[in-house]
């Protein structure tokens, strides 16, 4: 059940973003081997998250819904996993 608890530490994390309003800009990254995979921004006044990959930094996409941003984040992680 490693997965499960993978997820719930990329939950955790997401959520916490959203709790924490020292700044309206908030960013986490979520690595693998030390590399940085994925990279959540979090836009505290508008509520949404904006999602930017390894593969192409000029692309991002933007989740309204926490739990749906570390169902993309997971699976990321384990696709860049699998690929070694």
């Amino acid at each position: 059940m490693a997965g499960t608890s993978n997820l719930t530490q990329i939950v955790n994390r997401i959520r916490a973003m959203m709790y924490d309003t020292t700044q309206e800009i908030q960013s986490r990254q979520f690595n693998v081997f030390g590399v940085t995979v994925v990279t959540v921004i979090f836009d505290q006044p508008t509520q949404t998250f904006a999602l930017e990959g390894l593969a192409d930094k000029n692309r991002r996409f933007a989740f309204d819904d926490a739990d749906l941003v570390a169902i993309e984040v997971y699976e990321a992680l384990i696709e860049f996993r699998e690929t070694f």
